[in-house]
Parts: structure tokens; sequence; C-alpha cells
């Protein structure tokens, strides 16, 4: 996919880390505004609806909250990590580019195990193609990162010895 500084063979690795940061950030930051509006729509929904609340909607109104919670959370950190690899692409910084990689190597090993568990019931989970499918996708673009990473590694390690002349 990613030869000689190349993403398919038309574009600099780096400027592919651009877009794919660029979309991620857009896509990451809409996620946390539509958990954070469906937690606000689900608490004043409930509220508007029953008075009185009773143990059933409170439970329900509960576990609600949670599940978006994490997702903010989730989505919080997703988009943390985005904003370290564009604001690494753009200012040509190796350690932000690299901690977004290292972060989606934690990530793509979790979800990994997590495949490996879906892996066993196959048959009872319809999208399980397209799952195989976005974990390959993310391992394209992880290398795409880790190319971009190690190209900016490689100009401060050629930066480093050369020196001006004093005199």
């Amino acid at each position: 996919m990613c030869y000689k500084g190349k993403c398919l063979h038309c574009i600099e690795v780096e400027t592919g880390s651009l877009i794919w940061a660029i979309i991620n950030v857009i896509l990451t930051g809409l996620a946390c505004l539509l958990c954070v509006g469906f937690c606000i729509y689900i608490n004043v929904k409930v509220k508007d609806v029953h008075h009185e609340e009773t143990m059933d909607t409170e439970l329900a109104v509960g576990v609600s909250n949670l599940i978006l919670m994490v997702a903010i959370t989730f989505s919080a950190i997703e988009f943390i990590f985005t904003m370290y690899l564009l604001v690494g692409v753009i200012k040509k910084h190796v350690g932000y580019v690299k901690a977004y990689f290292v972060y989606g190597v934690v990530k793509l090993i979790i979800g990994s195990i997590a495949l490996i568990g879906v892996f066993t019931n196959a048959s009872d989970y319809p999208n399980f193609m397209g799952i195989v499918w976005f974990y390959a996708f993310h391992c394209l673009v992880l290398l795409m990162v880790r190319n971009t990473y190690l190209k900016f590694d490689e100009g401060s390690i050629i930066h480093q010895y050369m020196h001006k002349p004093l005199v």
C-alpha cells in the first residue's frame, strides 16, 4: 500500500496521514457531540414524559447514560490522539505521530482480542466480515502513519549530523 514514501503510488505518506487525521478529527468530534446530544435528549425526554420516576425508568436512563458516557470517553480519547497526529504531521513532530501510532497499535491489539472472541461465534454475528475489513483498513492506516513517523525521524537523524562551521 505505501511504497518508497508514497501512499497508493500517488501521494506522499505525510499527506495521506494528514488527510486521515482531518477526516478522523471530524468524525470523532461529531461522535462526541452526538453522544452528548443523545445523553441530553434522553434525560430531558424522560423528565418531560415522566414527572414521577419509576424504578424501571430510572434504571433505563442510568444504563443509557452509562453507555453514552463510555462512548463519549472512547470518542474523546480517539479525538485527543487524532489531534496529536494532526499536529504532529503539520509540525513534523516525530513524538506526536509516534504517540498516535502506539495508541493505534494498542487499540488494534485490544480489538484483535475481541475479534478472536467473535471468531468463536462468527455464525451468530452478521457483521463479522465488515469488522474484519475495518481492521484491515486500520492496519493499512497504521502502516501509513508508521511510514510517516519513520520519514520524519529519518530527517531528524540526518540533520543531527549536519553541523555548521564555527568560523
